[in-house]
């Protein structure tokens, strides 16, 4: 059996009934229509090569047998000459459970989760209220997998984003101050979603993490434009001048750390795809951070300076 990710059916009934059996010729037909799909197995298709086999090699014959008598009679022969443990891997000893287990070559994250769902959606449909069925394998795991981690950095960018805000909130004595801090890497945030979208880049439990990396390495631009603001601010500035003198002074500094960190651009020479994406997506992530702190969080800040200054 060739392939790379398996995806295994446990299903629990007759093994030796017509009906089941022909539930697992169906499941196995619908599986191979899928270009991913390289080989299936399951005790369907050794009863019909066996079937098959004492009809004198008769293609017609390759079928279920229609009654369950005559699939007994078929493992009774097979008993006479071969190893019933044969059979050991595709059935249970007492024949009330079966395992068709599927070989798929590589496949992206996002084909993934469409298999899995398409082979759930199929065996809920056609053979669930019949057959119970269990999906497990590779292919299975994988998908809970990204599911999770997709899940999680959602979670996790909240969660981030709102204990920035209250750490800066406290750090520099007013909320305010705290949520214009998160300003700029939320808008980064979502500009790198879009940025996804845009360029067809798959939500992947590789790229799902970027967020995270967004916001660990561009909070450093609003923290540093948020507090030279302050302390210009109550240094006697004229409020006129007082945006287009922080500018000045961080402007450099800002765009010289994003260009420093633009070093994870050697990602984008990975022979991985996910993580020339990511590579990409960083490059642009400090983009997006820098130039928002000195465009969007110095426009917030200058329409609301007179609030901003009383504290």
């Amino acid at each position: 059996m060739l392939g790379t990710m398996d995806m295994q059916f446990y299903m629990q009934g007759d093994m030796k009934s017509p009906e089941v059996l022909n539930q697992m010729v169906e499941l196995r037909k619908f599986l191979e229509e899928k270009p991913q799909v390289s080989s299936t197995l399951s005790i369907a298709e050794v009863i019909q090569q066996m079937h098959r086999s004492v009809m004198d090699d008769d293609p017609v014959f390759e079928t279920i047998p229609d009654s369950r008598e005559k699939v007994n009679n078929l493992f009774t022969i097979y008993s006479m000459s071969g190893d019933p443990d044969d059979f050991s891997s595709l059935v249970d000893y007492d024949y009330s459970s079966g395992l068709t287990t599927t070989m798929l070559r590589n496949m992206s994250s996002s084909e993934i989760v469409k298999m899995v769902g398409e082979t759930e959606e199929f065996v809920a449909k056609e053979l669930g209220q019949k057959t119970r069925v269990t999906i497990t394998g590779m292919l299975v795991v994988f998908r809970d997998l990204v599911r999770l981690v997709v899940r999680s950095s959602f979670i996790s960018i909240i969660v981030s984003i709102a204990l920035i805000a209250l750490i800066a909130s406290l750090f520099f004595r007013r909320l305010i101050w705290g949520s214009l801090a998160v300003v700029p890497l939320a808008s980064a945030v979502i500009l790198n979603y879009g940025m996804m979208g845009i360029f067809g880049i798959d939500l992947s439990h590789i790229t799902a993490i970027l967020s995270s990396i967004i916001i660990g390495v561009g909070v450093d631009f609003a923290i540093h434009y948020v507090s030279q603001f302050r302390r210009m601010a109550h240094s006697g500035i004229s409020k006129d001048k007082l945006s287009r003198d922080v500018v000045d002074d961080v402007g450099y500094p800002i765009i010289l750390d994003a260009f420093s960190n633009m070093a994870f651009g050697a990602l984008l020479f990975s022979q991985f795809l996910p993580i020339q994406h990511m590579g990409g997506l960083m490059v642009f992530a400090m983009v997006s951070t820098s130039v928002g702190t000195l465009t969007l969080l110095a426009a917030l800040a200058e329409l609301m300076k007179n609030k901003l200054i009383i504290g």
